[in-house]
């Protein structure tokens, strides 16, 4: 009896190396819910990159990404993480370098290239980060609308983020009056961006986006030239399209940024959390003379 149920026993441990060797390493034929949700953080970081071929892990699900932004000229991206405790990483697309900032709960959008708004929710207060030189400078709050509409229609400078109007003149780093941001009025967001044009306040163009030419796509199935899929994501992820955020084209319409949703996998009756990562997937150097970018 007692050898019956150590050979049980070596036959079970035996089964789950397997299963954790060829699941890690990119073994299977497609991805399986309960694998991910039991060994996705426990395989060795490296393998991550050899489960998701042909994309580039950008951000590790065990990290806990979430896409919050892309810079304007498509170099940069804006993720928040969450190792030890929440940052934001603010990713070169080009070389995968990373700067972290340390601001909690926050939230984060590029306002130009280097100059970035970041607002942290927990303490209720807003910053510009200049990353070209390292500055950090606290926005004035002003919550007095009709003064505020007032105040922005003479900034040099002014950019609609998500609710928040930021309205910035040259001299914004050393003078304190000449940076202003507020909440805008409105349900919605064109109802927001109508009652900035209703006071004559003009907007920085703040939404930037990669339009390849020639047919060139991409949707869950990969990368598309016409009717030619040209790069295939090769993960089944058309089984699951509503886990999944809208494709985005970056580094001048030469990649796509997949972002999978996080998403929980009930195990045993208990709400097992399943996180994603966030992927990047590359245009054949030989097709990319097709794309161009439009602002």
């Amino acid at each position: 009896m007692r050898k019956t149920l150590y050979s049980a026993a070596g036959i079970l441990i035996l089964t789950f190396g397997i299963s954790y060797f060829t699941w890690c390493w990119g073994m299977w034929e497609s991805e399986n819910p309960f694998m991910k949700s039991v060994f996705q953080c426990a395989c060795p970081r490296v393998s991550e990159q050899t489960r998701y071929k042909p994309f580039k892990v950008i951000a590790s699900a065990c990290s806990n990404p979430h896409l919050l932004d892309d810079s304007p000229n498509g170099k940069f991206v804006l993720l928040a993480v969450e190792t030890d405790k929440p940052a934001i990483a603010r990713l070169n697309l080009e070389n995968g370098e990373i700067r972290t900032i340390h601001f909690g709960k926050a939230l984060a959008n590029f306002l130009t290239d280097d100059l970035l708004l970041v607002g942290s929710i927990e303490e209720g207060r807003y910053f510009l980060l200049d990353q070209s030189d390292g500055t950090s400078i606290e926005m004035y709050l002003e919550p007095h609308l009709e003064k505020a509409f007032l105040t922005a229609h003479d900034m040099e400078k002014v950019w609609w983020q998500s609710g928040l109007t930021i309205g910035i003149n040259s001299d914004f780093k050393s003078n304190p009056e000449s940076r202003i941001l507020f909440m805008t009025v409105g349900s919605t967001a064109m109802e927001q961006r109508q009652s900035l044009t209703v006071h004559g306040i003009d907007l920085e163009e703040d939404s930037f986006s990669y339009r390849p030419e020639n047919g060139l796509y991409a949707d869950l199935d990969g990368i598309h030239l016409g009717d030619k899929l040209i790069v295939e994501t090769g993960q089944s992820l058309d089984e699951s399209p509503e886990m999944f955020g809208p494709t985005k084209w970056v580094l001048g319409g030469d990649a796509v940024i997949y972002e999978s949703l996080n998403h929980s996998l009930t195990l045993f009756g208990e709400i097992t959390p399943s996180p994603q990562p966030v992927l990047l997937l590359e245009v054949p150097i030989e097709y990319r003379s097709t794309n161009s970018t439009t602002p």
